[in-house]
């Protein structure tokens, strides 16, 4: 029960950090966490264009789709891992 509910935590604070303006990044630069015109958020691959839903469960850590989300701050990489409460 506890993974699910920092699961929901996590994906809350990558949209409230979408939705605040922030370019979120899953991994690389490569994939970019989007809302798109219908309301649906997935991870866009800007390498061959492909996209994905935001998803995942976290019993391997906090990566959701395998891999860590975070924003770029001044040029330094911000993990949001690190505002979830554990």
């Amino acid at each position: 029960m506890g993974h699910l509910r920092i699961n929901k935590e996590y994906i809350r604070i990558i949209k409230q950090a979408v939705k605040s303006g922030h370019r979120v990044f899953s991994d690389t630069t490569n994939y970019e966490v989007i809302n798109d015109s219908v309301g649906q958020w997935l991870i866009h691959s800007k390498f061959n264009d492909h996209y994905i839903g935001l998803h995942g469960n976290l019993e391997k850590g906090y990566g959701l789709n395998g891999t860590e989300f975070f924003i770029k701050v001044g040029g330094h990489k911000v993990l949001l891992s690190d505002f979830v409460t554990r």
